[in-house]
C-alpha cells in the first residue's frame, strides 16, 4: 500500500479491475464514478460524484444488456461499509428500478427500450463478526 491519493489511486485500481478481466475474462464497464480514496458517507461520496450522470450510465447498460438478474457487491447501507461502496449500492438500486421508467432518461429511448430485471441481489460476505444476507428486493 502506498501514500496514493485521489487520481493517482484511483489509476492503480482501474490497472488492478483490468489485470483482473484478463484473467477471469468478464467485460469491465466503467463509469463517471472515479476512485478518489476513502470516503466515510455516501453523501460525502456524491459530492464528488455526479449522481444523476452516474445514474443514467448505470440505467443505460440495464437497458442496453438486459439482465434478468443484477448483483451488488454491497447493500445500499452502512453495512456496505465506506461511503464508495455504499453509493455504488444505492446507484445500483436506483438503477435497478430507474431502468425499467419510460419516464427516466427517456433521451436514451431512441437507442435502447426500458427493461426490467428480475431481481436485484447483493453478494453476502462474511467479514470479521458480520455476516450478511444475499436478498435486498
Amino acid at each position: 500500500m502506498g501514500t496514493e491519493q485521489g487520481i493517482e489511486l484511483g489509476l492503480i485500481r482501474t490497472q488492478e479491475l483490468l489485470a483482473a478481466r484478463k484473467i477471469d475474462k468478464g467485460e469491465q464497464f466503467f463509469s463517471s464514478a472515479y476512485d478518489f480514496g476513502f470516503s466515510k458517507t455516501p453523501e460525502e461520496t456524491f459530492a464528488f460524484w455526479d449522481k444523476q450522470r452516474v445514474l443514467a450510465e448505470a440505467v443505460w447498460l440495464i437497458r442496453k444488456f438486459r439482465p434478468d438478474v443484477i448483483i451488488t457487491r454491497f447493500p445500499p447501507d452502512a453495512r456496505g461499509g465506506h461511503g464508495h461502496h455504499q453509493a455504488s449500492a444505492m446507484l445500483a438500486h436506483e438503477a435497478f428500478k430507474a431502468a425499467a421508467d419510460p419516464k427516466q432518461f427517456s433521451e436514451q429511448l431512441q437507442y435502447v427500450k426500458p427493461w426490467q430485471a428480475k431481481r436485484l441481489l447483493w453478494n453476502t460476505f462474511n467479514f470479521g463478526d458480520r455476516t450478511t444476507q444475499a436478498k435486498i428486493s
